[in-house]
This record gives C-alpha cells, structure tokens and sequence, in this order.
C-alpha cells in the first residue's frame, strides 16, 4: 500500500507542476509578445466622433475600445503612419473650413454643405463635407415634388410616396381577400386562397412600416438620406519656413509684416500670428517668413547677394551664366529647375489676348535661361513681358503671303549677354543645341503650335537641312533654268553650272539650317501650305514688322 501511495503522490506532484507551467507559460508568453509589440497611438470609434485614447499597444487599444460605451476599435497608428490619424483624415472638416469652401454653380459663387450628423472615424466637430445641391427639374413629379437638389432628397421623396401607396395597395388586398371570403360558402379551396391573399397584404404591409419605422430608430439618416452623396476630399496645403509670406496668407494664415516691411515686397519679412486648424503646417506661431511680391509680373522673386534684403527681382532671360562661367550674381544659377521656377504665370487677358510665354533652359555656349518672344524690341525688353504673341505673328504672316509653320522661324530666343540693352536675341531656328541638328528651342514652339498654324488635320515639324542638300536644291534650281536657253548661251550658262556645283557644295558642306514647316513640305523649302491647308509661299522675305 505504501508503494501505491508512493506512486499516488508521485503522479499528483508531476500534475501539479504540470498545471502550474501551464499557468505561468502562457502568461510569461504573452507578456513577452505584448513587448514586442510597437506602441502606437489608440483611437476608438464612437458616436461623438473618432476618440483618441493615447499611446497603446494594438491588443490593449482593442481592450480600452471595447470598454468604452458604444466604442468600436479604429485603428493603431505610429507615428509613420501620421496620414492616416482621424485628426488628418482629408475627408473630415471642420464648419468653418467646409462653408468657405465655394463652389461655382452657374456663375454664381455657393457655399459648400457641412453634413448632419458626427462621423465615426472623424474627430469631433468635424464632419464630411458636401458640394452644394443642384436642382434638377424631373420628367414625372413625385408627389409636390418638381425639382431635386440631390439623389438623397429623389430617393427620400419616392420612399414617401412608396410607404402610404403600399398601405392603401395592401388595403385593397385585405378587401379583395375578404370579398372572396365571404363568396367562398364553404369551399375549403377557395377559403384557403382567400386567407393567403389577406395574410400576404397583412405581412407586407406590416415589412414596408416595420422597415421603415426600425430604421428610423437605428438611425434618422437612413430614411431622410440626407447624407446620401460623395464627401468632398480636402485639400490639405503642407506649409513649412520655405514658404512665403503669401502663400500662407492664401492659405489663411494670419502674417504680422516685421516693421519696415509694411509694403510687403520682395525681401520684407513678416510673422506667423494665427494658424487655422485645416492648415497642414510644420510651423509654429512666431515663426518667421519673407515676402516674395515683384511689381513686375514677369520677374520672379529670388536670393540675391548683391541686394540689400538678400532677395531681388529677376526676370527669365536674367539668369546666364559669363563667359568665365560665373552666374550672373543678380540671378538664379541656370537650370532646367530655376528656369521653371522664373516662367512667367499668364494673366487672364493675357491668354485673351493669346500671348504664351516660354522659359528654357538651354546650354549653348554657356547655361542660360531663355525667353521666347514675339515680336521683339530689346530697348523696350525690360518694360514689358516679352512673350510669344500668336495674334501678332499670324497677322505679319498674312501679310507676308505665308500664313503657315514657317512663321515660327521668325520667333526670337532672348538672353542676357553684354550689350547695351543688356540682352541679346537670336532667331529659334538659329539657336543650335549641343549636338548637329539639334535645335531645341525651334524643336519646342514648331512640335507645341501654340499659335495654330498647321492645316487642318497636319501638325508642325522641324526639317533639318544640312548644308550639301541645300546647296543641291540651289544648284538644280540653277542648272534647271539653263534649258531655258539655247545655243552659245545655253552652253555658257550650263557650263558656268557645272563648274560652279563643286563650289557651292564645298563652301556650304558645313553649312546647316532648320525649318519649322508642315508635315507635308519639301524641307520647308517647297509644297507648303497655310493653316487651310491652301498652298502658300515657304520664306516669304523680308518680313513685315
């Protein structure tokens, strides 16, 4: 018996030490997991809005959200993932920000909708945000209603109507069903279908108000369907100490202009006072900005060592690089970046009056940044935006016999260099790039036809023509007209040609030329045509202006 016990004991002890590993393992488990786990900011989902709990790990943060009364987990986020925290969720707006949204309908200036109700996964106060209704006259009026601003307020008036049109269908069926009741004398059939049929009316009648009057307790929304349409999506503006002082005010942040600098011009410096809660910004109250405003719109606001303020106007054609390779101390260094950064923005009646204006950069001896102009006057360069007019080429093209692609060869390419007027300009078709044929400039207006010269269904192209060929087509048309002529003079001149040829060929072999012409010429020498497509003269010269 004492070996039973023995063993008894022995067997009860292993049970014991087995139930207690049991218990501590899972436990030891879990707090190891729950360290690992990364600690992320919580936020619940509840009827006030989404609620931000604090810092939490996934598995806790599901705990705290299941807690809280009417609470639903919304997710964990980290830091990396700060886009997709409630606060920044670019669905959600506040009142403010939403109503002073406008939005054009028919010329006139409306405000957008702020939505009824709290959203779970927005922050509270903050709601979707709606364009304004429409009103749209429909083809068969439901009820009184002619005219619906929105989908909801159609879907809305239909259920209305839907609900009292059943009632009195199920109404008419109970009647019918009872009718045949009470002719069936008897007959076990007919009664049966009598009480089926009023059965029916009865459970449908019962579905169509039990559906709706439930879903009215559920929520409101869900009948009215006033929220039934597309949130608008904010648009969030990241602001940081980059930005100018304009740009924050168009953004509605309040800027205290530095004294002395009340004329807020370029180089003035101002104060961040107040920032609006819709503003993405990395920038605190105080924070310091400069003002970037030219009285002149065709320059552009850029650091300067040579101004006072550290920042001066410059235009396009301001930013080259000398001959000793040293930028041009006014100006941005050229770059395909910089030169972007001076394009000048057209205005409203520049584009009536179809003016396109052009910066690019081109390495040709040195870097520059060129402008494009049509026509051109370099006594009055800097007075005026220079720019390529479409009106004024196409009337000189008219006049000139040569309303066609060819037009675009008279464009001149502007650049500062060391003249009086401080600028230099050379025709695109002879501002060659870094490699033989290459034409950039030309290459970019001809390719764009901006100004709409090319027939109808062609397009604009650049033809480059090397030297040798254009001697050839000189030379032909030389000897062709020696048939003209006969006996000692035809030989003369035939003779003159042929002696000539190797000449001409040998002096003009490094020459190279481009056109702009439609698709359809011959080396935009030849067989061209205006933008009606009718034939007109290639290279009418001089030109007229």
């Amino acid at each position: 018996m004492s070996a039973v016990r023995r063993f008894i004991g022995l067997q009860l002890l292993i049970l014991a030490l087995l139930s207690a590993a049991l218990f501590f393992v899972p436990v030891q488990f879990a707090s190891a997991v729950e360290s690992l786990e990364e600690i992320c900011k919580c936020y619940c989902s509840t009827s006030v809005g989404a609620l931000t709990i604090g810092p939490r790990s996934v598995s806790d943060c599901r705990l705290v959200c299941d807690s809280v009364k009417g609470g639903l987990y919304l997710g964990c986020y980290t830091e990396q993932q700060k886009d997709l925290w409630p606060e920044n969720n670019n669905l959600c707006w506040s009142k403010t920000g939403c109503e002073s949204d406008i939005v054009l309908i028919d010329k006139k200036e409306v405000n957008s909708v702020w939505g009824n109700s709290q959203v779970p996964n927005c922050i509270s106060g903050k709601r979707y945000c709606y364009n304004p209704p429409v009103p749209v006259t429909l083809s068969v009026a439901i009820g009184d209603l002619t005219e619906a601003g929105t989908i909801g307020e159609y879907v809305s008036a239909v259920y209305r109507w839907l609900i009292p049109a059943a009632a009195i269908l199920a109404i008419v069926v109970l009647m019918i069903g009872g009718m045949q009741y009470a002719l069936a004398r008897g007959r076990p059939e007919a009664i049966s279908k009598a009480k089926t049929r009023m059965s029916n009316a009865l459970i449908g009648l019962l579905l169509v108000v039990g559906a709706y009057t439930i879903a009215s307790i559920i929520d409101p929304n869900l009948v009215t369907f006033k929220e039934l349409g597309v949130p608008k999506i904010r648009t969030v503006v990241f602001l940081d100490a980059s930005s100018t002082c304009e740009f924050m005010e168009e953004n509605k942040l309040i800027i205290e202009p530095k004294e002395g600098s009340e004329e807020k011009k370029c180089g003035d410096k101002g104060t961040v006072e107040s920032i609006p809660e819709e503003a993405g910004v990395t920038i605190q109250e105080g924070d310091p900005c400069t003002y970037s405003f030219c009285t002149k719109t065709s320059e552009k606001c850029v650091s300067s060592t040579l101004a006072e303020k550290g920042f001066d106007c410059i235009r396009c054609a301001e930013s080259y690089t000398t001959s000793t390779g040293t930028t041009n101390p006014k100006g941005l260094t050229p770059t395909p970046t910089n030169c972007a950064r001076l394009l000048h923005k057209a205005t409203e009646e520049e584009k009536e009056e179809e003016k396109f204006f052009y910066c690019e950069f081109d390495a040709v001896v040195f870097n520059q940044c060129f402008e494009i102009a049509y026509p051109f006057s370099a006594s009055r360069f800097f007075e005026r935006a220079d720019s390529l007019d479409c009106k004024r080429l196409r009337q000189d093209a008219e006049v000139a016999g040569s309303e066609s692609c060819r037009a675009y060869d008279w464009v001149k390419g502007v650049y500062g260099a060391f003249t009086a007027s401080g600028v230099t300009a050379n025709e695109v078709d002879d501002i060659i790039g870094e490699k033989r044929g290459d034409y950039p400039l030309l290459k970019k207006i001809c390719e764009e036809d901006p100004c709409g010269l090319a027939p109808p269904g062609k397009s604009c192209q650049v033809f480059f023509v090397s030297g040798d060929e254009e001697a050839s087509i000189a030379v032909g048309a030389l000897c062709t007209a020696a048939t003209f002529f006969t006996g000692p003079v035809a030989l003369a001149f035939g003779g003159a040609c042929a002696l000539g040829a190797s000449a001409v060929l040998s002096y003009t072999g490094l020459l190279s030329q481009a056109n702009c012409a439609d698709q359809d010429s011959n080396y935009g020498f030849f067989d061209c045509t205006d933008k009606n497509g009718d034939p007109t003269v290639c290279n009418p010269y001089p030109l007229l202006w």
